[in-house]
């Protein structure tokens, strides 16, 4: 990753639409955030009538559109919109390597002068998290005791009052330095699957024309504010990488600290440099391309948005300074240029106010904006029918309609009734 870092433009502000994997999966794959693609949560489906990236670059390009790995968007079949290599695994040690090495063969047996779409899942250090389940646990593996000297310290914002509740009630300090010490060592697994993808991209005949992007669709709380796992607003878990580097026509190794960028503004971005028309209806992504070629006076956003069901309805605004956690049970605000670790909420501070007040304006502007997902007519009986059919497939609707009380927030806050 050092590698494709030295080689591309990293955007150093980029958030998810959704720290979840279906819902931030189904944006950089539609361009529409969680709210608008029907996929809330995990188990939700993606809307029938949104095309994905795949779909519409077959349909408006002559690029060859391939996929190997972890897709998780649900209830559509990754096959219906691309050429797929290898199906992953659902675990990284066991498939990350498959997926990988399938990208490569299909790179360097490629025999076709047609544009290609190359989609790679790779699924690494998502696993980290199964240490948090019931049946895992610290002690999963027979190694624990035996790296106690090689184990990373805990984070600065570590609170263990939170920490002390729920599946982490009885972690130890080194239970939690364990967790964190096995997501590093995850992180260097997919490192060397990202490795053997950009050299395979490299040695390619390929290489002077293809563009290599890395990204992840959410990251991990490793035991900041005392959490693991994903789901919460925290920057932690909603900040990921974001490198896009094609050599000879993007600067190499530039960072850029200035722009607020969205994974939504992944298949817009694609669909520019691949002479495709955006992607419809989608109000939010904007084209990286002028960033990446070094225009100057570049128009961007002033905001940009997180969402989140886990807990209360949230959406999280930053701008270039201060971040605001906003939801139906009330509001946090940081100051990630003092406060990068969201250590102190200045939401009740008198002196913020003007902040405070200057994202919840963008919050209305933004309900307004997108076109929020409606409960279908007849949500009640799909989830009944999700029930009859549980243990047969992957489950749907877990958390049954989620889509109204959610439309209902969106729709107050919209008229200003919020």
């Amino acid at each position: 990753m050092d590698r494709v870092v030295a080689e591309g433009v990293s955007f150093m502000h980029t958030v998810v639409a959704s720290p979840v994997c279906s819902s931030s999966r189904a944006a950089w794959f539609t361009g529409r955030m969680a709210r608008e693609s029907g996929v809330a949560a995990n188990s939700y489906p993606l809307a029938e009538h949104i095309p994905d990236l795949g779909q519409w670059l077959s349909k408006h390009t002559d690029y060859d559109v391939v996929h190997a790995g972890k897709w998780h968007v649900p209830s559509r079949n990754v096959r219906t919109s691309f050429s797929v290599l290898h199906p992953g695994h659902d675990q990284g040690e066991v498939g990350d390597s498959d997926t990988a090495r399938a990208g490569l063969a299909w790179l360097l047996n490629r025999k076709s002068e047609r544009p290609f779409f190359l989609s790679i899942g790779l699924h690494n250090p998502h696993d980290a998290c199964y240490l948090g389940w019931a049946e895992g646990g610290p002690y999963k593996f027979d190694y624990a005791g035996h790296i106690a000297d090689e184990l990373p310290p805990l984070p600065e914002s570590f609170d263990a009052a939170v920490a002390g509740r729920g599946k982490t009630a009885d972690w130890s300090t080194r239970d939690w330095r364990y967790y964190i010490y096995n997501y590093l060592r995850m992180t260097e697994m997919v490192d060397a699957e990202v490795g053997r993808l950009h050299e395979a991209v490299r040695r390619s005949p390929f290489s002077e024309d293809t563009i290599f992007v890395l990204a992840s669709d959410h990251g991990d709380h490793i035991g900041h504010q005392g959490r693991i796992g994903k789901g919460l607003l925290y920057d932690a878990a909603c900040r990921v990488p974001l490198v896009i580097s094609w050599p000879g026509h993007f600067d190499e190794g530039r960072r850029d600290d200035e722009h607020l960028v969205s994974l939504i503004d992944l298949p817009a971005t694609f669909c520019d440099l691949a002479g495709a028309p955006a992607l419809p209806d989608a109000t939010q992504p904007r084209s990286l391309r002028p960033l990446l070629e070094g225009q100057e006076g570049v128009a961007w956003r002033e905001f940009s948005v997180a969402e989140s069901a886990q807990g209360p309805i949230s959406v999280a605004i930053w701008d270039r300074r201060f971040k605001s956690v906003i939801s139906s049970a009330g509001a946090r605000l940081y100051d990630l240029g003092r406060d990068p670790l969201e250590q102190r909420d200045l939401a009740s501070d008198p002196a913020h106010a003007s902040v405070l007040g200057r994202h919840r304006r963008h919050l209305k502007s933004y309900a307004a904006e997108i076109d929020c997902f409606r409960a279908p007519k007849d949500m009640s009986a799909r989830i009944e029918a999700d029930r009859k059919h549980r243990g047969k497939r992957r489950q749907l609707y877990s958390r049954g309609d989620i889509y109204t009380p959610i439309a209902t927030w969106y729709d107050a806050l919209a008229s200003g009734a919020r």
